[in-house]
Order: structure tokens, then sequence, then C-alpha cells
């Protein structure tokens, strides 16, 4: 099995364990929940990915783009503010059907959709909140891959 092969099965492991984690993260902030769950969740939830990867022994970087200096995800219709990791020439984004796209976008490096800016568009307040909650989720991720056996 090559590392990419097993790169992909942890995203998607990870992808799939996060629907609990987003509905908690939006009734503790006092959102309605939305369609789909990963809405509004990008920051944190790339940061756990990111936390998990690099938990693995994976180089994985953490980007965000600002759709003030249009970057981020294009949608078809324009940027909007996003994050995602970057792991072995890959972009790995596992919140994107918030914008219509696919739940899991694997492509390479390059793919005209994602453009990293130098600015995070969250305040300083929600820098801290959002690195809080990655940590937080990412006890919980490690309980359930001891829990299910998981590499």
């Amino acid at each position: 099995m090559t590392d990419d092969v097993e790169l992909l099965k942890r995203v998607w492991r990870v992808r799939h364990f996060m629907p609990d984690i987003w509905r908690a993260w939006h009734v503790e902030y006092d959102r309605p929940v939305p369609v789909p769950l990963s809405t509004g969740t990008c920051g944190r939830t790339s940061l756990l990915l990111q936390k998990i990867l690099q938990a693995d022994g994976y180089a994985a970087r953490w980007c965000i783009g600002s759709a003030l200096q249009e970057c981020g995800f294009f949608d078809g219709e324009g940027w909007r503010s996003h994050a995602w990791v970057v792991c072995s020439d890959l972009i790995l984004d596992i919140t994107a059907d918030q914008f219509g796209a696919p739940p899991v976008i694997v492509s390479p490096v390059g793919d005209s959709r994602y453009r990293e800016s130098n600015v995070d568009p969250a305040s300083e307040v929600w820098q801290v909140k959002r690195d809080l909650a990655a940590s937080e989720a990412m006890v919980l991720w490690r309980r359930h891959s001891e829990a299910h056996s998981l590499p």
C-alpha cells in the first residue's frame, strides 16, 4: 500500500469522525445546526486534521485564505475565506462541502480553486478559540482511535 493510499484513508476517517464534533461546536456557540454540518468549521477542522496527520508522522501544513484578499476557496462565483491542509504535495480539504463541493477534496497543490493568503480572517479572540477547539477535539480523536484500534 502506498503512503498516499494510507493518507487518504486517514483523511476519510477524520471526515467520518467529524459530524458529532461539528454539532457540538455549533451548539457551543449557540448557532443553528447548518446543512451541511461542516459550514463555518473549516479553520478548526483543518487544524485538527493537521494535528492528526502530524501525530501520525506526516508533514502536514495548515493553510488559510482570506476572501478579502481574493484567496481561500473559489466556489465558481467568488472567493470564500477558507482553511485546508497541505500534505505530500496534496491539498486535503474535508469541509469544502459547505460551498457545494464534495465532502472530501484531495487535489494536487496548485489547484486553482485554492489560494493561500498571509492574512487570517479570524479575530485574535477567535484564533485562540479555534486552537482550543482543535486541541480538545484531538483528545476526542485519540480516545476514538484507541477505542476502535485505529492506526
